[in-house]
């Protein structure tokens, strides 16, 4: 069973100070005939606290792309939870 990858969501949201404070993010995954999902969610703080505008889309697109496997392997097991076991 292939299984087809798109991300669904790449949010970077801000506090009330300008920072970006919180990247969601959500993959999906279908075999064709079913889609399951996995999100990540990432709360900045240290050296990652750093202006919303300074953000851009390429730098959400990296982020993102760094957590990608995990999601992956996420959305792997789901569809290996349907299989029946014998």
């Amino acid at each position: 069973m292939a299984i087809t990858y798109t991300w669904t969501v790449k949010h970077l949201s801000q506090d009330r100070r300008g920072y970006a404070d919180t990247l969601f993010t959500e993959l999906s995954g279908t075999d064709g005939t079913i889609t399951k999902i996995a999100t990540n969610v990432h709360v900045f703080g240290g050296d990652d606290y750093k202006p919303y505008s300074s953000w851009q889309q390429a730098d959400i697109d990296a982020f993102a792309d760094a957590h990608q496997s995990d999601l992956e392997a996420n959305i792997n097991a789901q569809f290996e939870s349907l299989t029946p076991k014998p």
